[in-house]
């Protein structure tokens, strides 16, 4: 999984801390892409695993996420730019229908 921390890693409990310190987000496991590439196996670790996958830019105002328990939360901090294809999107949305 992209730079994955489990509950068991070291350094679980910085990855997965928001900026905002009341939040105490415990999810089934932490994401730190810096890469596209690191994105999807993100997604595809959660897929295995039938977990949610929660994206969190900054870490503020993280209390709307809800309970992370069944989420792997990929923090994209570590991300210079995020493009999307807006063309391969629609084409995948038409495949999946």
């Amino acid at each position: 999984m992209g730079l994955g921390v489990l509950p068991s890693d070291a350094g679980h409990d910085a990855a997965r801390m928001a900026r905002e310190l009341s939040a105490d987000q415990r999810p089934a496991a932490v994401s730190l892409p810096e890469t596209a590439q690191d994105v999807i196996a993100a997604v595809a670790f959660a897929r295995e695993r039938g977990l949610r996958v929660v994206a969190q830019r900054s870490g503020h105002n993280p209390n709307p996420l809800g309970d992370l328990a069944d989420a792997v939360l990929v923090k994209t901090e570590r991300m210079a730019e995020v493009l999307v294809d807006r063309v391969a999107r629609a084409r995948q949305r038409e495949c999946v229908r």
